[in-house]
């Protein structure tokens, strides 16, 4: 999943950690992918990230786990 979903104006790639606990933010800067930030979800991803555009051009993320739980980041 691409998006500037931390509202900076540079995309970051979502991609989830090897072990599906969390979700980290891939950039390309120059010629290297850097990790830029993770979430933390206290539980192992069980879906597909889902995300919408808001009114305000904002996105929004959203992420099943294991536990039953929906997370959703605004």
């Amino acid at each position: 999943m691409a998006g500037d979903f931390d509202g900076d104006g540079s995309v970051e790639l979502l991609v989830p950690s090897r072990d599906q606990t969390s979700l980290i933010a891939l950039r390309r800067i120059g010629d290297t992918v850097e990790e830029v930030w993770e979430l933390e979800l206290g539980a192992r991803l069980s879906t597909n990230l889902a995300v919408v555009e808001t009114d305000d051009g904002r996105l929004s993320l959203g992420a099943g786990t294991e536990d039953g739980i929906l997370h959703v980041w605004q």
